[in-house]
């Protein structure tokens, strides 16, 4: 089922353009979002909205996951369709495992060189130094989450658990979503959360209990458990007027000019909104989300052969850009720190990590492409002919 009612998927494709354009916007925003001490961070889509780049990753992870797996629990079985996943998981605990194990040797390589500790602190790699046993079982084990690499295993659980949804859905699809509605709710009202550092003294930033309605929404709408309303221009006239509505609530311009703005602003959105998915995050992401589809409906295949299509490649790899996409924020506030954050200097510096992003995107592809081996034919195999 298309992300919006009423619209056919392209011939030929297996893929739905305006989610990879969407996650590829989502991982270029990410990183602008993750550089210490980023200008740019302060124009970003989440600076002018109650949602951010993590609910958009969740929700198009939901939506992705449904058209890559979805398929599979359908046409070959329970079995089948968890062993996939299985697969998945792997890749993606290992790439967390790995991948901080870099990044942390290179934040302290980049403090031994320029001699101190500001890149020890600043990214909490304190633990790590002190324990690094506990530290590897903590983070192999989920237990040990670190700063800044907290949405992969939000990732891991929620993708971990669509064999068990799956199941459920065999008796109602309805149950499902009564069941992870239900969940997020509960978290609302009394929240539950897990251990993000071994002493207990640190929660997960994204707590899977609140954000797996999110997932399981998008996962929903493209295996056909749900479809979203019909795009009319009615509707799309009251969502757009939703979303700029939202800009003067959470525009720290807007509340710096107008106080009042600030003070609603704070009143009806509490600390811990992040963490449990404020309603308000919920919403605001899911209108966004529809009128981005519904906007781009007809355009869905020229997509793919316009001028986005470097933003379309990072989406699609958008794994292997996030986690890249993480180790090159760290490297642009060490250029900012060396260099100034003059307007210049960070404007080079924001527009060199995104170019780094569509390369890396595009060599990821061009290496998957080379180890994909053709199925042997008769006429490669004469003998295969005769079987």
């Amino acid at each position: 089922m298309s992300p919006v009612a009423g619209t056919a998927e392209p011939k030929g494709r297996s893929r739905d353009a305006r989610i990879d354009l969407a996650r590829g916007l989502t991982m270029l925003i990410i990183f602008v979002a993750h550089v210490p001490g980023n200008l740019w961070a302060e124009f970003i889509p989440a600076r002018m909205g109650f949602s951010s780049g993590a609910e958009a990753f969740v929700l198009c992870s939901g939506l992705a996951c449904g058209i890559a797996f979805g398929g599979t629990f359908r046409r070959d079985g329970w079995v089948a369709g968890t062993r996939r996943i299985g697969k998945r998981v792997w890749q993606l605990w290992l790439a967390q495992v790995l991948t901080f194990a870099g990044f942390a040797a290179l934040m302290l390589s980049m403090d031994a060189w320029l001699g101190g500790s500001t890149y020890a602190a600043r990214y909490s790699l304190a633990y790590p130094v002190a324990s690094p046993l506990e530290a590897v079982l903590g983070l192999m084990t989920l237990t040990y989450v670190p700063d800044f690499f907290d949405i992969l295993p939000l990732y891991i659980v929620l993708l971990a658990a669509v064999p068990l949804m799956t199941l459920v859905a065999g008796a109602s699809r309805w149950l499902v979503l009564g069941l992870s509605a239900a969940l997020w709710l509960f978290v609302q009202v009394y929240p539950l959360n897990l251990p993000a550092h071994p002493a207990g003294s640190k929660l997960w930033y994204f707590d899977p209990l609140a954000w797996q309605f999110l997932f399981f929404l998008g996962y929903a709408t493209t295996v056909g458990w749900l479809t979203p309303p019909r795009a009319t221009p009615a509707r799309i006239a009251l969502a757009a007027a939703f979303i700029l509505g939202c800009i003067p609530l959470t525009f720290s311009g807007a509340h710096a000019a107008f106080p009042a703005l600030g003070e609603i602003y704070r009143a009806i959105y509490p600390a811990e909104a992040i963490s449990t998915l404020h309603p308000l995050r919920l919403v605001h992401v899911l209108v966004l989300a529809w009128l981005f589809a519904a906007l781009l409906a007809s355009r869905r295949s020229s997509l793919f052969d316009g001028s986005l299509k470097p933003v379309l490649a990072v989406g699609q790899q958008s794994l292997t850009t996030f986690l890249t996409g993480i180790v090159l924020a760290a490297l642009a506030g060490v250029a900012l720190d060396l260099t100034g954050r003059d307007g210049a200097t960070t404007a080079l510096v924001n527009l060199t990590g995104c170019a780094l992003l569509v390369a890396t995107a595009y060599a990821a592809r061009t290496i998957k492409a080379s180890l994909k081996t053709p199925k042997p034919t008769g006429k490669d195999r004469p003998w295969l002919a005769t079987q």
